[in-house]
């Protein structure tokens, strides 16, 4: 639907009225998946068998029946991407139009959404248009705060000096000199249904992790708790364990982020020196968490 009607304003005499700015959002790779007739035709069309199950999530048939589902959302939000991009061809706007996909959370299955776990803030970013190469792949570590700088400087104008992000815009033609690469990106969780605060780094190579507070390993959604997936997990501890404090992962050698580096006392600078490099971040950017818990009615844009 969001795809269909995108494509009719694309058509219309109103788009011709540029610049123009157009958001659009597609909620088909949200639970629940449609409901029984979507999953019945992601049945028909994905082999379950065939799918390649996630290496943090169990391989069990009620988790390949929710990734078949999946993968019939993400198809069908592939096809209404399609319909924009031929409707801006058709109104001869695509040659000068940035066209960003990305989204604000990771997949909605355990340890992914609702975690600062690589699955749950790593995110599409495909971009079209403007100074992107085609087929080009860019490895710079980005965040969408550099979203707004991106755009602000694709249309020419000047960016605030509060804003928090950097413009990725220079990395899209390949030109490895007109980058501005991050050493970092962070990521943040206070609430999501339930009070759970935590703050992250991610560098090229670690991530670092600081829990707030007392929590379960996982604290999750509710749609995700109650889902097939997360019944079919066996091994509560991987839940219900406690979770440390600090996490330190070696993204390299252990991309599952299984292997808790800083419960192991060889690793203790290492993790005081992104515990610093973190709560400078936060202090830079006016985490209210720093002052101590915060209540759920003082919850603004940054939950």
């Amino acid at each position: 639907m969001a795809g269909a009607r995108a494509s009719e304003w694309l058509r219309s005499e109103a788009a011709k009225h540029r610049p123009f700015y157009l958001h659009v959002g597609f909620w088909e790779t949200h639970r629940p998946f449609c409901g029984t007739e979507f999953q019945e035709e992601a049945a028909r069309r994905i082999d379950r068998e065939a799918l390649e199950v996630p290496g943090y999530l169990p391989d069990t048939p009620p988790a390949r029946a929710e990734l078949a589902e999946l993968h019939q959302s993400v198809s069908r939000v592939d096809a209404a991407v399609g319909k924009i991009l031929q409707a801006l061809e058709e109104a001869k706007l695509d040659s000068d139009t940035l066209v960003l996909f990305t989204a604000d959370h990771g997949l909605p299955f355990p340890r992914a959404k609702g975690t600062l776990y690589d699955p749950g803030i790593q995110v599409a970013l495909m971009v079209r248009g403007g100074q992107a190469k085609a087929g080009a792949r860019v490895r710079d570590l980005t965040a969408n705060v550099d979203m707004m700088p991106t755009l602000l400087q694709a249309a020419g104008l000047p960016v605030p000096e509060r804003v928090q992000g950097q413009s990725f815009l220079g990395a899209l033609g390949g030109d490895a000199a007109k980058r501005a690469a991050r050493e970092a990106v962070y990521a943040e969780k206070t609430y999501h249904e339930h009070y759970d605060p935590m703050r992250c780094l991610r560098t090229n190579r670690h991530k670092y992790i600081h829990n707030f507070a007392d929590r379960p390993m996982l604290v999750l959604p509710s749609d995700i708790y109650n889902s097939p997936t997360r019944q079919s997990i066996l091994d509560d501890e991987s839940i219900w364990a406690h979770r440390p404090q600090e996490e330190l992962y070696d993204i390299a050698r252990d991309p599952l982020e299984q292997d808790n580096l800083a419960l192991q006392p060889q690793y203790a600078d290492q993790c005081a020196a992104f515990k610093q490099q973190l709560h400078e971040w936060m202090r830079a950017t006016g985490d209210p968490l720093l002052a101590g818990a915060i209540p759920r009615k003082a919850q603004g844009p940054r939950e």
